[in-house]
């Protein structure tokens, strides 16, 4: 350990010389009327590459989300269906049936989210939202934008609207 004053730099990482480097892109050193037209030229063409390793590194996130949203959902729709629980006697409402839904959604996001190999997933949707949605006034519309999504999805389910299955022709039938 060395004596010198440690700036808090997110994301450092070991460097060759034994110490560490800060992000430049993140810690926003890189002045934009510095970037040549040919480090555009090279990020271009490197897009297919990143677009294929981050497919390939969100992999294993994705196959252990879509594991557990198959198994929670399978089962507790199947209990349902089945009649070996029943939430509402006599029989399950038809909420019932969306709350196994969106539970099964949300535990297999936050697998998604919190999976192996994905906390680079997650810093590159840090870094775009801070593009799209920059600053606190973004992050405010964004979260506006999802608590009015969740408030239809509400809305819907409590008029009984039905369940749009689309592609599949109807519900799994496990009985």
């Amino acid at each position: 350990m060395t004596d010198r004053p440690r700036t808090d730099h997110s994301q450092r990482g070991p460097h060759k010389d034994g110490g560490t480097k800060p992000n430049k892109f993140r810690d926003k050193d890189i002045d934009p009327a510095r970037i040549a037209a040919r480090d555009v030229l090279r990020a271009v063409l490197a897009s297919p590459w990143h677009l294929v390793r981050g497919t390939v590194l969100a992999l294993p996130s994705l196959l252990v989300a879509a594991s557990v949203t198959v198994v929670v959902g399978g089962i507790s729709w199947w209990l349902l269906d089945t009649r070996r629980l029943e939430l509402t006697p006599p029989g399950n409402a038809s909420w019932v049936y969306h709350a196994v839904l969106a539970l099964a959604t949300a535990a297999g996001l936050a697998t998604l989210w919190s999976g192996p190999l994905a906390r680079r997933t997650r810093l590159g949707a840090r870094r775009t939202l801070e593009r799209l949605a920059p600053g606190r006034t973004g992050a405010a519309v964004v979260i506006a934008l999802c608590l009015v999504g969740i408030g239809v999805a509400a809305v819907l389910v409590a008029t009984g609207e039905p369940t749009w299955w689309w592609p599949l022709p109807g519900p799994p039938s496990l009985a």
